[in-house]
């Protein structure tokens, strides 16, 4: 427990040797003031967009990033969506 209590007593005097001062610490409130102004879009957000992108369309090309995958899956899975597609036998 006392170990404990003396970390907590170096603790601003370790964060001022690594950099931290009064300064960056304003900077930094402003910075995290700033981007909680910004509009926020989720990953949730823009799937829902790919997904509609993707109805009833073929699958994305083979070197596609792994959302628009997921997002094509999801729209194959609507009601009203496009059948999977077939692979010929060779």
């Amino acid at each position: 427990m006392i170990e404990r209590g003396h970390f907590i007593n170096t603790a601003a005097a370790e964060l001022a040797r690594r950099g931290d001062t009064p300064e960056r610490q304003r900077l930094e409130a402003a910075f995290r003031a700033e981007l909680e102004r910004l509009p926020r879009r989720g990953w949730d957000g823009d799937l829902a967009g790919r997904v509609a992108r993707f109805a009833g369309k073929p699958p994305p090309r083979p070197s596609a990033d792994f959302d628009d995958w997921y997002a094509w899956a999801l729209a194959r899975t609507k009601p009203g969506a496009a059948s999977p597609p077939t692979v010929p036998e060779t």
